[in-house]
Formats: structure tokens, C-alpha cells, sequence
């Protein structure tokens, strides 16, 4: 959202210039009292992560209303000391809850994000740290630059050809290589609603800002990390298994709380969403994720519609990548760029196997379907994971009466490619 080197400079410091309506910022002022209690204007200010003199103009505005009233059990009555609610102020909270249960860290309105956020901004990722993640999954260099190049310039990329095992360990291998900070409103307020977007599922604050609790507290107050109404946070790795439904490119909403949470792509905001099993995803799931994020995406905004019909314009960039087993054609249709990582080179085909097979057959056996697969022009990463499955299962299957051959790994490469080679028949069994 905006680059951590930013930090809060320009943040509004008057009830004013928060451009909240004075009547949702009154509601959030009561109920922040109705679940905390008794606190002081600055206490208020803390929880609701502004500057004091925001604490202090709305408990002004509200005592002198009558809605707070100076704390009963306190010797001492100065603009310092503990406020309360008073029994209209009560009444008055009573309704705000009707409104929504947040009470949460103040949320900034859709002018502050927009003037706030560097929709530009993209996570740095480094070519030697991202060559290096991927080797250890059998991805070359070339590839890993094209993947890095991707990255770089929030793409959205189809990486073709990993099996279905390696797809989330790839995607938190690449997460794995980006680098540095942003910042991120822990909640916004925009026609009429608020939508949490800080959510402790895909971001992760620096240790010394970090509180479980409040983390993990969709209606209470966090603690002050520092950057106000904006929380510090490393760039998001927003991982999805098994595709995406058309429900999870929408804000979900709380029905008891009245509030809601921001979708899946929008968590990965400065950092990277990955699909793994991108071939599960529905036309109608994937229609919907292109038409709200990925399309007015290229633009460095999304669009968030509330279950009212209304739709919210905001800033949002983010790397986007498929992983699927093939380039399937409705992928390549909104993909900037296809990477094709299904081809093994033969020493990497040989440690693959190595790997998978984890001990089952012997080395010279495992040379022997390395150079099997590679003489036949079958050195996909799927068709090699393919045999290592089938080697691994009747392994598992004899216990201490297995005993490898050079035959039973000829036969296991023979049933996976098929007399007429291995395209088709690893559609049945990969």
C-alpha cells in the first residue's frame, strides 16, 4: 500500500482532517467506551491509534453533548483525567452498535488511502535471492529471472508445469525472496461501511509491534506500532491452495458484528497473490477475479462491491501468479507473461527423482530412470513425479520384500508414458 520508507509523515492530526463523517467518528468514540470503560482522552487516543489531540477534540465535543461525563470514581476532574459514558451516552452507543460492533483502531477514509497509498509501489526482489530459493525446487536460472522479472513489475504470470505437490512450495519459496516493509490501514471507512484490512491471517508486523491478542480481535483496540492508523507490516505472501471460488475476490461480511473483512487479493496488496491447482478454478471465479482485480489491476486500483451493490474503487497493485499444471487457455487469455518450468535438464532431473524417491531405490536406479526419461524426451517434472509416486506406493505397499529393479523401474516409466509416449496418458495419471 505505501512504501514503509514513508512512514506516517502527513497523518491528519485533527478531528478535520481525518475526513471521516463526524457522525461515525462520534459512534466509534462511544463504543470504544462502552466495551473499554472509563479512560482517559489520550487512553482513547492510543487505542484508536491517532495523535492525542484527536482524543481530547472528541471527548469535548461529546461531553459537551452530554454523551461523556468526567469519571464518578476519580478525586480529580481535570481535562486529564477518566471519562465515561454518561446513561444517554449509553443509549447513543446502544444505537452505534446497530451501526457496527467495530471499535477497533480508528479507519481511515477512502480520500486518506487514496492520497496516502503508493499504488505504484511493488515488493524489490532480488535475482540472486530468487535464483536461490528456486534452485532448491529444481526451477533454473533462466526461469527464476523470468519469474523474478514478473515479480518485479506486478504481473500476473501463469507458472506452467509444476506438479501438485511442489505448486505451494514453490509459491512460498518465491514469497520468500521479497523484500523490505509497507504500510497498510488497519481499517477503512467508505460508503458507509467498514472493511478491516489488516488481517493477522497474511500479515506479519515487525516483532516489536506484534500483540497476538489484538491481532487476533476483530472489534478491540490494537497497540500502537508506531505508524498510527496504518499498520507496519512485511510484504504480504498471500498463498491460495486448490484455485479460488468467486466468493473470496469479495469482502466478507459479518453479520453479528456488521462489519466487513477484506477479501484474499486484497491482503496481498504490495506483495504477491499465488493460485496453486489454477486448473480447479471455476470460469465464473476466475471472470470475477479478473473483472474486480486483475484488469483495473494494470492501473494500480481494485474495486470492492459490498453486499449493498456498492462498489468501492481503491488503490491496489500486487504480483499475481497461477500455478497450474498446463497453460490452460482461459490462464493465458489475462496472464502477462507464461512460464513454462515443466521440463527437467538432466542433472536436475536426476536430483528430482532423488528427492521424491526419498531413499526407496538405489542411486544406480535412479540414474537408470534419469537417463530412461531423458533418452525418451520425457523429462517433465510431472511425468518423473508420476514414476517416483508409483516406485514410492509399491515400496510402501511390500515393505521388507521390496526389492528394486532395473525392470520394475522400466515398467513403472512404460505404465506413466504409455507405448505412444507421455502426453495423454499422464493426463490420467499425474
Amino acid at each position: 500500500m505505501v512504501d514503509a520508507r514513508g512512514s506516517a509523515n502527513g497523518a491528519p492530526a485533527t478531528l478535520a482532517e481525518l475526513s471521516l463523517p463526524p457522525m461515525f467518528v462520534a459512534d466509534h468514540c462511544l463504543r470504544t467506551f462502552f466495551y473499554q470503560g472509563a479512560q482517559s482522552a489520550a487512553e482513547l487516543a492510543r487505542r484508536w491509534l491517532v495523535p492525542p489531540e484527536i482524543g481530547f477534540q472528541i471527548v469535548d465535543q461529546l461531553k459537551a453533548e452530554g454523551l461523556l461525563q468526567a469519571d464518578a470514581s476519580q478525586t480529580t476532574f481535570d481535562r486529564h483525567g477518566r471519562i465515561d459514558l454518561t446513561p444517554l451516552g449509553r443509549e447513543r452507543a446502544a444505537q452505534a452498535r446497530e451501526r457496527t460492533w467495530y471499535s477497533g483502531p480508528l479507519p481511515v477514509s477512502l480520500a486518506e488511502l487514496n492520497r496516502r497509498a503508493d499504488a505504484g509501489g511493488v515488493a524489490p526482489v532480488s535475482g540472486p535471492a530468487m535464483r536461490e530459493a528456486l534452485a532448491v525446487h529444481h526451477v533454473e536460472g533462466a526461469i527464476a529471472d523470468e519469474i523474478g522479472a514478473a515479480m518485479s513489475g506486478a504481473e500476473t504470470v501463469v507458472v506452467a508445469g509444476l506438479t501438485s505437490e511442489e505448486q505451494p512450495r514453490v509459491a512460498q519459496a518465491i514469497g520468500g525472496a521479497l523484500a523490505g516493509e509497507t504500510l497498510l490501514p488497519h481499517a477503512l471507512y467508505a460508503a458507509g461501511a467498514v472493511v478491516r484490512l489488516f488481517d493477522a491471517r497474511y500479515h506479519r508486523r515487525p516483532a516489536a509491534a506484534r500483540d497476538v491478542d489484538d491481532e487476533m480481535n476483530i472489534l478491540r483496540s490494537g497497540t500502537d506500532s508506531g505508524d498510527g492508523q496504518w499498520a507496519r507490516i512485511a510484504r504480504p505472501i498471500v498463498t491460495l491452495k486448490g484455485g479460488i471460488a468467486a466468493s473470496e475476490v469479495l469482502p466478507s461480511y459479518d453479520a453479528e458484528a456488521r462489519f466487513y473483512i477484506a477479501p484474499a487479493p486484497f491482503a496481498a496488496a504490495g506483495g504477491m497473490l499465488a493460485i496453486t491447482h489454477a486448473d480447479l478454478i471455476t470460469p465464473q471465479a476466475l471472470a470475477e477475479l479478473s473483472r474486480l482485480w486483475l484488469v483495473p489491476g494494470q492501473s494500480g486500483s481494485a474495486i470492492l462491491v459490498l453486499r449493498t451493490g456498492e462498489r468501492i474503487e481503491l488503490p491496489w497493485r500486487a504480483a499475481v501468479l497461477f500455478f497450474a499444471a498446463a497453460p490452460a487457455l482461459e490462464l493465458s487469455g489475462i496472464a502477462t507473461r507464461i512460464v513454462d518450468a515443466s521440463l527437467l535438464q538432466p542433472a536436475a532431473l536426476r536430483t528430482f527423482l532423488q528427492n521424491e524417491l526419498r531413499g526407496a531405490v538405489s542411486d544406480h536406479l535412479i540414474d537408470v530412470a534419469a537417463a530412461r526419461l531423458d533418452d525418451t524426451g520425457d523429462g517433465a517434472r510431472a511425468v518423473a513425479a508420476s514414476v517416483a509416486r508409483r516406485l514410492r506406493s509399491r515400496a510402501a505397499y511390500e515393505g521388507d520384500e521390496f526389492r528394486p529393479t532395473e525392470a520394475l523401474v522400466t515398467d513403472a516409466i512404460d505404465q506413466v508414458c504409455g507405448a505412444g509416449g507421455g502426453a495423454e496418458k499422464l493426463r490420467l495419471v499425474s
